[in-house]
């Protein structure tokens, strides 16, 4: 008989990490709950998010598909594919950022409703911004990180060690959090805009 018995492992990174993604999700969902409520009393009028946010979007999509793959090119043991997907998607994270700053209005408030859904959408963004930032930090971290193993040992003990891996997954789970949440937001906007 064993003594060892089949013990689950509670990851505390991992729960603060959903703890973290609920709060941004109770922060997005009240604020599209006051949207609402303000587009039906007729306070403002429901903003166009325009082509660079969608465009930023479409960017933000490609990181995360960058960042899944260079993941995936890890564990095939390819890392120079790896490295180059990681840094794809931190380039990527870093063009969502500046689009998204450029789509910000930096008018003076009226009490315009078309203005004041304008503001809405700019308040949606800077607060969905908060979010990229933090995972475009955790990306350079990691992509530093990865650059600094580039001999295969380095790169292979690096792939294969469990923090590493953790980190990775991680990173993959919540920029995949903050890249559907921005997709769902957009699609609420726009459903109300037509």
């Amino acid at each position: 008989m064993s003594d060892e018995k089949e013990i689950k492992r509670y990851e505390p990174y991992g729960f603060l990490l959903v703890l973290g993604m609920v709060s941004m999700l109770g922060v997005m969902l009240y604020s599209l709950y006051k949207f609402r409520q303000n587009l039906r009393a007729g306070l403002i009028a429901a903003p166009e998010p325009g082509s660079l946010v969608y465009t930023a979007a479409g960017v933000l999509v490609l990181a995360f598909v960058f960042l899944v793959l260079s993941a995936r090119f890890s564990r095939l043991q390819r890392f120079a594919a790896g490295r180059f997907c990681l840094g794809a998607s931190f380039a990527c994270s870093v063009f969502f950022v500046v689009l998204q700053v450029m789509v910000l209005p930096v008018q003076r408030a009226v009490p315009d409703p078309v203005q004041q859904g304008n503001y809405f959408l700019a308040f949606l963004i800077a607060v969905h911004l908060l979010f990229a930032l933090a995972g475009l930090v955790a990306t350079g971290l990691m992509l530093a990180r990865v650059f600094r193993n580039q001999q295969y040992v380095e790169a292979f003990i690096f792939s294969v060690n469990p923090p590493n891996i953790l980190n990775m997954k991680l990173l993959i789970r919540y920029m995949g959090f903050v890249t559907v949440l921005w997709v769902a937001v957009i699609l609420f906007l726009a459903g109300h805009v037509a």
